[in-house]
């Protein structure tokens, strides 16, 4: 099987990805190895069929502090046709139960805003140096 690249310039992922760490610094192996298994099979989070067929989510611990199921969870969309795996959110479950299924919606929707953008050809003369 193919790996998948994983794209992690989303916005609102980055910021989480920050106070991530500022609360728990080793946290970045934690993520850094769920990212690995995600990039060999994007399968291995839970369909969030209510957001969208292509959304998914996972959960995380934080080795030696916090174990998956009182740790983080991680929201990530799955372009087949790029192979690319986008986080679109990040969260630690203590403080967070649940992200609302709007506003996965809503930051799912402004990755897709934001990919088919990109599909778009510039237009001539739009173009500064």
């Amino acid at each position: 099987m193919n790996s998948f690249q994983i794209d992690l310039s989303f916005h609102a992922f980055v910021s989480e990805y920050k106070a991530a760490l500022r609360k728990f610094p080793s946290f970045k192996k934690d993520l850094v190895a769920t990212l690995e298994q995600v990039e060999k099979d994007p399968r291995v989070g839970d369909q969030m069929q209510r957001v969208g067929e292509n959304v998914f989510k996972t959960r995380i611990g934080i080795k030696g502090q916090i174990g998956k199921s009182g740790g983080y969870r991680l929201i990530y969309h799955v372009d087949w046709e790029r192979k690319v795996v986008t986080p679109i959110a990040l969260y630690f479950k203590p403080e967070t139960a649940k992200l609302p299924d709007n506003e996965v919606a809503a930051r799912f929707n402004r990755l897709f805003e934001a990919i088919q953008a990109a599909k778009q050809p510039t237009p001539p003369g739009s173009l500064t140096n």
